[in-house]
């Protein structure tokens, strides 16, 4: 049986598989219209570690860039790449497979690109991302917006005015530790900054303590919501809800699907079977799961529960 399911991946068509399959679960209601910012889209890239040794037989990627929304837990798109370098050139199509209206694109720093940020407005969505020294220009400005109020932090304007800013704080209690955030988002730059379409930058400060010394992270952001839509909060939540992409689907596919451990590796197998792998945590979000791990457990034993996840009766 294990050797028929090999051949019959071998022959599939991943791209198409995947089309096919991620759009089940991205269906729109005719008539519905998604509120401004209302869903986070986080990309990421991952490697499927089990392929690696096989890299020198030229096969199947085994390097993949997913789409996955923060809100839903749902995978919605997903891209095999040569390495983890090409990220950047293999975005823009995985960008084009989603419908944008009502999203926000976040992603770490290798993302914040002008293109991709000219592209998912376009698209009707937008953007919410890191910024580090991959773009040094925008990352002077913004560290001059954020530093204490000097001359050389009011240095697009004349006089003593103040800055316009946002200040909000959380602290979160769990896994024996206390951890703060403080974020602080400001519009002063929109009307300067050559930047397409920006509307926010915000500085996020994290604060934790760690074998009992305190650890600091500061970083810098941009966004193209506007503050009536977003304020300090939301942006905040955005950030956040970005690395769900790391602990809701590349975490659980290795843990609970054991991604990292297979060894496929002809022709589409590996990619066939992320798809797979996608679409079986797909059906377990949608209908309501969030215990992915136990849940697969569960239907080890009982398998007439996934005809039941289907909307099949058993």
């Amino acid at each position: 049986m294990q050797s028929t399911f090999q051949r019959l991946f071998a022959e599939l068509d991943p791209v198409q598989l995947e089309e096919a399959l991620t759009s089940i679960f991205d269906a729109k209601v005719v008539g519905s219209i998604r509120q401004i910012g209302s869903e986070g889209i986080a990309i990421d890239g991952k490697c499927q570690r089990g392929r690696l040794k096989f890299e020198e037989t030229k096969g199947t990627p085994c390097h993949l860039l997913s789409a996955f929304c923060q809100q839903s837990g749902i995978v919605l798109g997903q891209i095999a790449i040569e390495n983890k370098e090409a990220e950047l050139t293999i975005a823009p199509a995985l960008i084009d497979q989603i419908d944008w209206e009502g999203r926000v694109l976040t992603g770490d720093a290798i993302f914040c690109q002008r293109n991709l940020c000219q592209q998912v407005v376009k698209a009707g969505g937008d953007y919410l991302f890191i910024v580090k020294g991959n773009q040094a220009k925008l990352q002077t400005d913004l560290e001059m917006v954020f530093e204490p109020d000097t001359k050389t932090s009011r240095w697009w304007r004349t006089g003593a005015e103040l800055l316009e800013m946002r200040e909000a704080k959380t602290v979160d209690k769990g896994h024996g530790r206390i951890e703060i955030r403080e974020i602080r988002a400001s519009t002063e730059l929109a009307e300067y900054s050559d930047w397409p379409y920006l509307a926010q930058v915000f500085e996020i400060r994290r604060s934790w303590v760690e074998k009992g010394q305190l650890k600091t992270e500061l970083q810098l952001g941009i966004t193209r919501l506007p503050k009536e839509i977003a304020d300090v909060k939301a942006l905040l939540e955005f950030k956040r809800g970005h690395w769900g992409i790391e602990n809701k689907l590349h975490w659980v596919k290795d843990v609970g699907f054991g991604e990292d451990a297979s060894l496929i590796h002809k022709v589409s197998g590996p990619h066939v079977m992320a798809a797979l792998r996608n679409t079986a945590l797909n059906l377990l979000r949608k209908a309501g799961y969030n215990k992915i791990s136990s849940r697969l457990r569960f239907i080890s034993g009982h398998p007439e529960h996934t005809l039941a996840l289907l909307g099949l009766n058993a």
